[in-house]
């Protein structure tokens, strides 16, 4: 029996130290396996929102001179088609909506390509006036006039909103910001 405790003791205190020593070691290497998925998860999603948000810019700078070309049109003129990118908003929405905190900047994006289809269906509706059958109706010329000017005023509005939520976007890409952490 004299084995027995001769044992015991130096078996209880290593299992001692070891659950002394072991516990905060694991807790440690788990917080620092917690911390690595978070930032892989985190970069994932900055690598989504960067994605999303260049598809946004891009369909930017496709309208931009599409836009400029009809406020420069002469009145008797008119596109048939102003070939606006509209969509830019419902393929990166995904993207962009679950990673970017800032419900007003998402608002504006959202209705600036909401406006720009409203764009595309005024101009449709504008040429309908020219050389459609609505053309031969008494009093068109006023409502064209109306339409035109109406037209080219949202066009204005919308080159400037595109200009702010663009400034406001490169501030929000993911490179803008890593770039002012350092």
């Amino acid at each position: 029996m004299n084995w027995f405790w001769a044992g015991f003791w130096p078996n209880v205190a290593a299992t001692f130290l070891g659950v002394i020593a072991g516990v905060p070691v694991a807790l440690w290497l788990n917080r620092l396996s917690i911390r690595q998925a978070n930032a892989r998860l985190r970069a994932g999603e900055l690598e989504h929102l960067r994605v999303g948000l260049e598809a946004v810019l891009t369909a930017f700078n496709h309208n931009r001179p599409r836009i400029r070309a009809l406020l420069e049109m002469p009145t008797d003129q008119f596109p048939l088609d102003l070939e606006l990118d509209t969509s830019a908003w419902e393929v990166s929405r995904d993207q962009i909506v679950p990673v970017l905190r800032e419900a007003d900047l998402q608002r504006r994006i959202a209705y600036h390509f909401d406006r720009l289809q409203s764009l595309a269906r005024l101009s449709a509706l504008y040429l309908e006036t020219v050389t459609g059958v609505t053309s031969a109706l008494s009093g068109i010329e006023q409502k064209r006039a109306f339409l035109r000017q109406y037209i080219v005023s949202m066009s204005r509005d919308l080159l400037d909103e595109a200009d702010a939520i663009r400034a406001a976007v490169k501030a929000k890409m993911p490179e803008a910001q890593a770039a002012s952490h350092q």
